[in-house]
């Protein structure tokens, strides 16, 4: 299963071709070089898209409007590579003007911050998302918990019931030990009186 730290590292991976993009925009790059490096970024932004498309549905929608942000700034970026890459690098043209070297080393300077803070963003935005996983992964746990409360709490109850009931069979049990023993005692008694009677009658008749 996708998770969003795949993700993350995807998005780390974009804004990696991103400033490669804008570094070589600098210098002379070829139509060639610059289609490779296009479709570098393409591959990267698909394999966002499959991470999007395999994540839980507990953070998909918020992957999917992510990455739907990225796909718009990438299809912008690559317009603006290819049309008026003087606007990506700070100046008007794609090679750095050297009449004026403070202008340039202030632009990259810039430029520089500018990346620093996207990736702080995205740093930013990674951590938010774990977060937000984890927050939903205790939220389950929890409820799963209370469940096996009430689980074990119907178990408990229903052994209380169980020792109530053996409490009550070991009673009559008891009982109707002592009625055995009870009845045990007083055939005893009878056969004894009816020995007794036969033994009387015998003498009566033979020996008076």
């Amino acid at each position: 299963m996708a998770s969003s730290k795949r993700f993350e590292d995807l998005k780390d991976d974009y804004y990696s071709v991103k400033e490669k993009i804008t570094n070589r925009l600098r210098q002379r790059i070829s139509e060639g070089v610059l289609n490779n490096m296009f479709t570098e970024g393409d591959r990267i932004l698909d394999s966002m898209k499959r991470e999007v498309d395999q994540s839980p549905s507990l953070v998909k929608t918020e992957m999917n409007s992510n990455w739907a942000t990225i796909n718009g700034e990438w299809a912008k970026f690559k317009t603006i590579a290819r049309t008026n890459p003087g606007t990506l690098i700070g100046g008007p043209s794609i090679e750095p003007s050297t009449s004026n070297p403070i202008d340039f080393e202030t632009n990259l300077k810039v430029t520089k911050g500018i990346q620093i803070l996207q990736k702080t963003g995205a740093s930013l935005t990674r951590a938010q998302m774990i977060a937000k996983e984890s927050e939903n992964i205790g939220t389950e746990v929890i409820a799963e918990l209370g469940q096996q409360r009430e689980t074990l709490t119907r178990a408990r109850e229903r052994l209380d019931e169980t020792g109530y009931q053996l409490k009550r069979v070991h009673v009559i049990l008891r009982s109707i030990n002592r009625r055995v023993i009870t009845n045990k005692c007083l055939l005893i008694v009878i056969i004894a009186i009816e020995m007794a009677i036969l033994a009387c009658l015998i003498f009566w008749k033979f020996f008076r």
